[in-house]
């Protein structure tokens, strides 16, 4: 992540705070969070990148696909994906 120019934050939740929150179980998840007109944050996508582990052999990219969406002023094709990888050690 540190070599991608992205514009919007990337979290590393430390204390899992978020984890707990969004009941994430395994790496990697990620959540899209969109901000409304009050201010307060509507979850719009959590869980996984992709359907498969070996990414080559996706056929739905949840994480890309959404934020493609969003950058062309749709709405994210996926609510939910799941995470294939490894479990979060809970603290």
């Amino acid at each position: 992540f540190s070599k991608k120019n992205f514009n919007f934050p990337i979290i590393q939740d430390e204390a899992q705070v978020l984890v707990k929150r969004y009941q994430a179980l395994k790496t990697p998840f990620a959540v899209i969070l969109e901000k409304q007109q009050d201010q307060t944050y509507k979850t719009i996508y959590q869980g996984g990148v992709s359907d498969q582990r070996d990414f080559t052999q996706s056929k739905a990219h949840f994480l890309d696909e959404n934020l493609k969406a969003l950058s062309q002023g749709k709405t994210v094709k996926y609510a939910v994906g799941q995470s294939l990888g490894c479990y979060i050690r809970r603290l």
